[in-house]
């Protein structure tokens, strides 16, 4: 038995009837997957409705020219029908995995409303009594998507914000960024809402960590109800996050991240970046001079300048520096003329450590098991 993109089976026995969509699909199905859908279904049948009567017995003379629709009609009405009351969108991504349909066709990278739809799907789990562990393992890959476990998903979902605001820019239509990119304050609320019942104590959602480093990297006024936001911020394609949707362990999550993130920071710009360059065997002191000038004139500056808010960002831009990239940066160039290519690769490994370590270790740096659930 398979699905079609329509879920109107031809050899459909129930009809689900919604405001604006009706369904032909299979009462074994639902009543396998749902025991509320079972209990509806084991009513006795209802007779044949007033609409099936009213076109079998002769189809009015303006009805004519749409005979398919009459007939697709008496078809419905010949079946059972339960009239439901739901929305009809995420009702049928709900059904699209009780039929265990692919889903990816209907949550794209970075969509604005893919929180909401799971949000919504999640609702009908609870209302129709469906697994709720199974169709977190339909839909939950989704958010993981928008909010990833890896930092390679990370870096890869950041580059795709960068080609869509130059899009944008090309368009003269970069206010418009933010209203096409999920809002991560959501994603926090839904964790929320839609805990696993059977488990007494919760385990924290793998997507939060990502989502948490991208609030701690927006300004406080970020935020589309703040009146202090102002128009300049929007023009220049400002994201922001609905803090109102932030519970009282969220904010402490977020302080703890910002203030640990900071540490990091003036960690490996003053401490641990410096120790490494100097103890780099077989280097003349010329060229470790080079990079601690370099460092102290590039690196400190990026990672503790009182607007430098991501730390991920500003590690790889300053890995690109070390590489071999074609740069104007002047400090750049001044560098790779006082040092040589093993001695940068080298500081650029170390860089690149530090980043994976960040990465690693953010659910940590936010004291998430401490406080998220408490």
């Amino acid at each position: 038995m398979s699905a079609n993109d329509s879920l109107d089976f031809e050899d459909g026995d129930v009809v689900l009837a919604l405001a604006k969509r009706k369904y032909r699909v299979h009462k074994a199905i639902l009543s396998q997957k749902s025991s509320v859908f079972a209990e509806m279904l084991a009513a006795p049948p209802q007779p044949k409705s007033p609409v099936y009567n009213r076109l079998a017995s002769g189809r009015p003379a303006s009805m004519r020219f749409n005979f398919e629709s009459i007939e697709k009609q008496m078809q419905y009405a010949a079946l059972p029908t339960l009239q439901l009351h739901d929305k009809h969108e995420p009702f049928t991504l709900f059904l699209h995995a009780l039929y265990d349909d692919p889903l990816h066709i209907y949550f794209p990278k970075l969509a604005k409303n893919t929180m909401f739809l799971i949000s919504a799907v999640m609702d009908l789990v609870d209302k129709y009594n469906v697994s709720q562990t199974e169709m977190r393992m339909k839909f939950f890959p989704f958010i993981e998507q928008d909010w990833p476990t890896t930092l390679a998903a990370w870096d890869e979902n950041e580059l795709f914000v960068q080609h869509l605001k130059e899009e944008l820019e090309k368009s003269s239509q970069l206010e418009m960024l933010d209203e096409k990119l999920p809002e991560p304050a959501s994603i926090l609320r839904f964790a929320h809402a839609y805990t696993l019942k059977a488990q007494v104590v919760q385990e924290v959602p793998s997507y939060i960590p990502a989502a948490l480093y991208h609030l701690s990297r927006l300004p406080p006024y970020a935020d589309p109800d703040d009146m202090e936001r102002h128009g300049h911020d929007v023009e220049e394609g400002m994201r922001t996050a609905k803090r109102t949707f932030l519970s009282h362990q969220d904010f402490v999550c977020l302080h703890h991240g910002i203030y640990n993130l900071h540490l990091a920071a003036s960690r490996i710009a003053f401490v641990d970046f410096p120790r490494e360059a100097e103890k780099f065997a077989g280097v003349p002191a010329s060229e470790k001079k080079a990079m601690e000038l370099w460092w102290r004139s590039a690196g400190m500056k990026s990672l503790l300048g009182p607007d430098r808010m991501d730390l991920l960002a500003e590690l790889r831009d300053l890995m690109e520096a070390l590489g071999e990239q074609e740069t104007d940066d002047r400090d750049v160039a001044i560098l790779r003329q006082g040092t040589n290519r093993p001695y940068r690769n080298a500081m650029r490994g170390y860089l690149k450590r530090e980043r994976e370590n960040l990465w690693k270790s953010l659910a940590e740096h936010f004291s998430l098991n401490t406080f998220f659930y408490r």
